[in-house]
């Protein structure tokens, strides 16, 4: 494993950019990815160090996160506790038990995790050491990089979304079973977690995403950084 003390961290989205997005370049790298980024395994063999799920889509075929924490089984990893023993709130989700390399998480306490346009309850800055998990893991995954001593946090996957059938905006369509367009609303949701991290985060963030519409962060190009 791949120290990451002192290093700069990549912390991968889950974008549709991937798809144009060199991965195999990051070998050697500290990387974080998220979520359904397993889907992307059969077109890549790039793999991260570190992973993180605290999100939990049901509108997504029954237990599909499973197979997200078994593709990473032997990768270190944070995992919503909810994966775990189940939640009260959730009597549809049921956990898994203990899985090796994990540390268990659970949900912002003082933040609502999809409150991105409520001015009373959204966050408006990181509570560190603790996690803060409001919006969505993407959030958090850069909190945990800088916690464990990232030295700088280059963004890669990050678009926001464009509109239209909600699948398009991932690297695959098979990444999210919803018919809404949600872009709107979750636009709102990164947009406010990128800001609060861009004003929250030590060390600096850049966003090297091919394309997209995020702009909170000052661009630089991941071949430059590499490089350089």
């Amino acid at each position: 494993m791949i120290d990451p003390q002192g290093k700069r961290a990549w912390i991968i989205g889950n974008g549709s950019s991937l798809l144009r997005t060199p991965l195999e370049l990051l070998k050697g790298e500290v990387t974080y990815a998220m979520n359904r980024i397993n889907l992307l395994y059969g077109k890549t063999t790039w793999r991260p160090e570190f992973y993180l799920l605290v999100d939990w889509n049901q509108q997504n075929p029954h237990n599909y996160w499973r197979e997200c924490i078994k593709a990473h089984w032997n990768t270190p990893k944070w995992l919503w506790e909810g994966f775990r023993n189940g939640h009260r709130k959730f009597p549809d989700l049921e956990g898994m038990g203990e899985v090796p390399n994990t540390t268990w998480i659970q949900r912002c306490e003082r933040h609502h995790y999809y409150a991105g346009d409520n001015y009373m309850k959204r966050a408006e800055s990181w509570h560190l050491p603790e996690l803060c998990t409001a919006f969505s893991g993407i959030g958090a995954v850069m909190q945990l990089a800088y916690l464990n001593g990232a030295t700088e946090i280059y963004l890669l996957g990050c678009d926001l979304y464009e509109g239209g059938e909600y699948g398009k905006n991932f690297f695959t369509p098979d990444y999210a079973n919803d018919d809404r367009d949600r872009s709107e609303v979750d636009n709102t949701n990164m947009t406010q977690v990128h800001r609060v991290a861009a004003r929250s985060c030590p060390v600096p963030i850049y966003n090297c995403t091919f394309g997209g519409k995020l702009e909170v962060h000052e661009r630089k190009n991941m071949l430059d950084v590499l490089h350089a």
